[in-house]
């Protein structure tokens, strides 16, 4: 399944996070998983910054027998989502809020969950300092990187579907990989194992794919 690079020429990228190589590894492993998944029905991407990654997977499955949904703390990155859906001729359900809150009534019924969090290791109180400044806030991920990201897969336990559920995050070497895939499974209690992988510049960049299967 071809999953379409949109145009995201409408978008001011002093405003909204500019996609890069994390969405194109994103992108990259998609197009290989969708192709073993049942067809979903619900797909939720949070933190949707310029709308490509939800896009693009509503654009290549349609919107007959699926919905999308997108979250995102800066109205800014709202709007883009918004855009960039129109572009796809697919309607995206975008909601302005913290990681999920809001999404309460997707409980259990999440097919492909998508996440690119602020991976990028940071003080702490840069977190709070850039509580103005949603593009710095776009990539600082406090210490290890992991503010959001410990905070997306505990989510993933409630909002993913028993069976069909997968949930899709990027990681970067500087989160503490093995550290990650042990608070999934032995804190959280999910499956989890590494799907994609890649090297960019100084980043090394990684795809941690999740579900509620327990072998």
């Amino acid at each position: 399944m071809n999953i379409p690079t949109l145009d995201t020429s409408h978008i001011n990228y002093e405003d909204v996070y500019e996609p890069a190589e994390d969405s194109y590894l994103m992108l990259d492993v998609l197009e290989k998983q969708l192709k073993e998944l049942k067809p979903p029905t619900i797909c939720v991407e949070i933190g949707s910054g310029s709308g490509v990654l939800i896009g693009g997977v509503a654009s290549a499955l349609g919107s007959v027998n699926a919905a999308y949904f997108a979250t995102d703390l800066s109205p800014l990155a709202c709007i883009a989502t918004v855009q960039t859906g129109n572009t796809s001729s697919v309607p995206l359900n975008v909601l302005c809020t913290d990681i999920s809150f809001g999404l309460d009534r997707l409980k259990g019924s999440v097919d492909i969950l998508l996440c690119n969090p602020p991976y990028v290791a940071t003080p702490f109180e840069e977190i709070t300092a850039y509580k103005d400044d949603l593009i710095k806030a776009s990539w600082a991920g406090g210490p290890r990187g992991r503010n959001v990201t410990d905070k997306v897969i505990r989510l993933c336990k409630d909002l993913l579907s028993p069976v069909t559920g997968r949930a899709f995050i990027v990681l970067e070497q500087c989160n503490d990989v093995d550290s990650v895939m042990e608070f999934t499974t032995e804190e959280v209690g999910l499956k989890a194992d590494i799907c994609g992988e890649r090297k960019a510049g100084r980043e090394r960049l990684y795809i941690l794919r999740v579900s509620n299967e327990i072998s």
